[in-house]
């Protein structure tokens, strides 16, 4: 079970941005996760050549075995979190670049039953543009 409140998106130029809130997954008995807003965000910069990216979780818990994590509010890249029993992963600020440099940001990045089923939560993509 999936819901959320406020969802934006805002694309540029140069840079793209994803916002949720009020977000709440209901995974299983086991597992769920609660955010009070989360943003995926990139951006090329042409002085550089080089495209970044990142994710801000405001008021996030992870629920294990009904037990609240908090999650980060800054997460590195690709930051994994195995969920019980084999249930999947939750990534936080997942980036993958694509051969052409395009940079995809998922805030969060729910993969359940080896992939069986996927969550994209705040999606960015921005281009390597040359």
């Amino acid at each position: 079970m999936l819901s959320t409140g406020a969802i934006g998106a805002e694309a540029g130029p140069t840079t793209a941005h994803a916002a949720v809130a009020g977000l709440s997954v209901s995974l299983s008995t086991l597992a769920g996760v609660t955010v009070g807003a989360v943003d995926s965000s990139c951006a090329y910069d042409p002085a550089t050549g080089n495209v970044t990216g990142k994710t801000v979780i405001a008021d996030g818990e992870l629920h294990l075995l009904g037990i609240p994590i908090p999650l980060q509010v800054g997460p590195v890249p690709n930051t994994t979190v195995a969920l019980p029993a084999g249930l999947g992963t939750i990534t936080l600020n997942q980036q993958s670049t694509a051969p052409d440099g395009t940079l995809t940001v998922d805030a969060v990045a729910i993969n359940l039953l080896g992939g069986l089923e996927n969550v994209v939560i705040a999606r960015s993509v921005c281009i390597d543009a040359p």
